[in-house]
Order: C-alpha cells, then structure tokens, then sequence
C-alpha cells in the first residue's frame, strides 16, 4: 500500500485552477482544429498557429465560398473559441496573481526555466520534498534534472517524468543547458530540491 501526503487545501485549490486551465486550453485547441477541418472542406486552409487561426475566425464572417447554413454553424465555433480564450484570460490572471503572491512560488520563479504557471503547478504536485520519501522520484520526472537524466541508483524516471508531464501541460520544467549554475542550486536546496 502506497500512502500519499495530504495535500493542503491551497495546494488542492492551484491544482484545480491549472487543471481547469489546462482543459480549457485543450478545448480551445480541439475546437480551433475543428474549425481549420470545416475550412478546409471550402478550400480555406492556412497554416498552424494562434495568428493563422485568427485569420480563420474572421474569414468566416468575409468568405463568398462558405454558404449561409455553413457560416451559421462555423460561427458559433468563432464564438466559442472566443468565450474560452476569456476564460482562459481569466485564469492565466488568477495564476499569474497566486504565483505573485506566493513566496516559495517567487522562488521557483528565480530559478532559471521556471515561469509563473510551472511554478504553481510544481508547488501544487510536491509537498515538502524533504519530508516527502518519494522526492527523489519526483525530482526527475519535474525536469530538475538535465535531460532527465535519472539520479544514481535509479534505472528510469520514464514513469515519474510522465506522470509530471501529463499533469504540466504546457508548462516547461527543462534544466537549462549547461546544468544548473551555483546560485540556482543553492536556491533549489533551500526548497529542499536537489540539482543532479
């Protein structure tokens, strides 16, 4: 049997604000692509990208070739993705707030690589890492290893490192090249973090 730490209810709360958050962004995304797809089926196709889709959304309203039943339904994908990137809007704002506030998460934030939203999302998923008896595990599949390369004595961090990816999203927890510099490391051990 495998025992977890309880999480405290700050810790829950960033967890469901970057889950939500995450969610969202795959909505935007699945819906953006849906709409590419129904372009595509008129002759309208431009390539990947936040600009390209952009142009998209307001081609609807402007193209000859989309037909009025068509252009209905496809602007009520515009109005979609529109509503979730406010959404989203909203939480990229609450999560920038919380990691302003948040002293171990300006912390996180000095170490080079580790913006706002990674920081948050680290703070949520490790507890305190020196009382935690998983922490050597964690540490690799967080990225604070270069390249993932795992800690001595242990085969593979593949199962970590994608348990903490699929909870990071888009959020980047790569060790700078070359490995951290001593004022990093020193600000990961206070965290009771340890640079490989």
């Amino acid at each position: 049997m495998r025992f977890v730490p309880l999480k405290t209810v700050e810790q829950q709360s960033m967890l469901m604000v970057h889950g939500v958050r995450e969610l969202l962004i795959r909505q935007r995304t699945g819906t953006v692509n849906a709409l590419r797809g129904h372009l595509s089926e008129f002759g309208i196709v431009r390539p990947k990208g936040t600009a390209k889709a952009r142009e998209l959304m307001d081609l609807v309203a402007l193209d000859d070739r989309i037909s009025a039943v068509a252009r209905d339904a496809l602007q009520s994908l515009v109005r979609h993705i529109r509503d979730t990137e406010q959404k989203i809007a909203v939480f990229n704002d609450q999560t920038l707030g919380m990691a302003k506030e948040n002293q171990t998460c300006r912390r996180l934030m000095s170490v080079l690589t580790i913006g706002p939203f990674a920081s948050i999302a680290l703070l949520a998923a490790v507890d305190d890492p020196r009382y935690s008896p998983r922490a050597d595990i964690s540490r690799p599949g967080l990225g604070l290893v270069p390249n993932n390369i795992p800690p001595p004595g242990r085969r593979s961090s593949a199962a970590s490192a994608n348990e903490a990816t699929a909870m990071s999203g888009s959020c980047s927890f790569t060790a700078p090249e070359p490995p951290f510099t001593t004022f990093e490391a020193d600000g990961l051990r206070e965290l009771g973090l340890q640079a490989y």
